[in-house]
């Protein structure tokens, strides 16, 4: 269509960095055309790109954001603004809205649960992945979950959070068909050092089932150092 070849032609010189000509021919399309929500957000995209006007840029990404029907291409635009302008989190508005019409779209979670990640919002994180695991049944996203409650507890000691982020974690851990899935067994002594659980965290990392998932000998050294420091710094602090 004409809107999509304008699209891309202005995107082209985004791309090249061509700043103020994408800027002039957005203001031009946008004259005859001022619902072209694409064009819109290369016009945020691009002034977000300069870094000129960044309330005007900011104002614009929004009505987009905020309008009845982005599609992915203004999706994109509004993406690299939002990230140009500090602001990656905004986008988990819109994707949130996505995601209310289409609740079993696993694509559409998988970028609310992205701009969660932006934004830090370590609760709205955890209660998506575990959405996304109860409908989906990949571990990833049970990974997700734990490290999402993990996050949460910024204190050590025992925690019901952490407790629970353990169990769910323990559960898979060792079995066959999780081994590709290393990064699992560094968030379980994770989770067990931070309740001080370290006869615990100890006796993981010389069980054969689980350090084996250590991918190299730096790894699982890396992991037993970290154990003995959280352990001494304990006992530092109890003898104070």
């Amino acid at each position: 269509t004409p809107l999509d070849r304008r699209y891309f032609d202005i995107r082209s010189l985004i791309i090249t960095k061509n700043f103020k000509e994408a800027l002039k021919q957005c203001e031009q399309f946008l004259q005859k055309n001022p619902d072209a929500l694409k064009i819109k957000a290369l016009r945020a995209l691009a002034l977000a790109s300069v870094g000129e006007e960044p309330e005007l840029a900011l104002r614009i990404a929004n009505e987009v954001r905020d309008s009845d029907f982005v599609d992915e291409h203004a999706g994109r635009a509004l993406t690299e603004a939002y990230q140009l302008m500090g602001k990656p989190g905004e986008m988990s508005k819109l994707w949130e809205r996505a995601l209310k019409a289409s609740p079993n779209n696993e694509e559409l979670a998988v970028k609310v649960f992205m701009s969660f990640v932006a934004e830090n919002n370590f609760a709205k994180q955890q209660q998506l992945a575990m959405t996304l695991l109860k409908h989906h049944k990949k571990d990833k996203y049970l990974l997700w979950a734990v490290a999402s409650m993990n996050e949460q507890v910024t204190t050590t000691g025992p925690n019901p959070t952490l407790r629970l982020a353990e169990m769910m974690l323990s559960r898979r851990l060792g079995e066959a068909d999780f081994s590709a899935h290393p990064s699992a067994f560094q968030l379980y002594i994770s989770l067990l050092v931070k309740q001080e659980k370290f006869a615990e965290a100890h006796a993981a990392l010389k069980e054969p089932k689980y350090f084996r998932m250590a991918r190299t000998p730096r790894e699982r050294l890396d992991l037993v150092i970290s154990v003995l420091t959280a352990m001494s710094r304990k006992a530092g602090t109890e003898r104070w």
